[in-house]
């Protein structure tokens, strides 16, 4: 049925595919309540950055078949490295104002705005045919064969919002809320779009 290299072998010969990626995180939140009577202030900021680099190759086996005739498995051998970056930042901002009018009448109003920006990027190179297996540099292969591949991921958000909240006797509620958002995954003319919504209560 022919010769086929060992799966032993192909373990601990044929190749590696290495990756390391670094990434960092931080966020920070500042809170400052009443700053009237009543009014709450907050603004939420986070951001990650990661960055990352590859290395794969794989070997030619050479093995002897039953003939005593070398037979090469994986003829053709390969490298390739890649190189990723990326980067992420939100903002949010919102103000609360609470309101109470006698002892049956309480209000709660609500208004910010919120912001994401994304980003990632991913170049890489390859080439076959290098001249050994045992050095992997794109200088050592087949100039014929290379190729390079960079690409680019972006998207961003935008939003404004606001509620309104109305507690009567802590007993009838009524909540509405709108929101206006926009991103730019779609097309210009359709970015922007309101969203509203309405709510009623009753604590039996």
């Amino acid at each position: 049925n022919g010769i086929w290299p060992s799966p032993i072998q192909q373990q601990k010969e044929e190749g590696e595919n290495n990756s390391k990626n670094y990434m960092f995180e931080g966020s920070a939140n500042l809170a400052i309540t009443d700053v009237l009577g009543g009014l709450d202030l907050n603004v939420i900021g986070s951001k990650r950055i990661g960055v990352g680099k590859g290395l794969a190759f794989r070997r030619t086996l050479k093995n002897i078949g039953a003939a005593g005739v070398p037979i090469n498995f994986n003829p053709t051998n390969s490298m390739s490295k890649s190189s990723t970056f990326y980067n992420f930042s939100s903002f949010q901002a919102f103000a609360t104002y609470n309101y109470q009018l006698s002892q049956f009448h309480k209000f709660k109003l609500l208004g910010g705005y919120s912001f994401e920006d994304y980003r990632n990027e991913i170049q890489g190179s390859g080439i076959n045919r290098l001249v050994t297996n045992d050095f992997f540099s794109l200088n050592w292969g087949d100039a014929q064969s290379a190729s390079v591949s960079d690409a680019i991921s972006t998207y961003a958000t935008m939003g404004f919002f606001g509620r309104l909240n109305y507690n009567f006797k802590e007993k009838y509620l009524f909540e509405a809320n709108l929101r206006y958002d926009g991103s730019s995954k779609l097309a210009p003319e359709n970015r922007w779009r309101s969203f509203p919504s309405i709510s009623a209560g009753w604590v039996i």
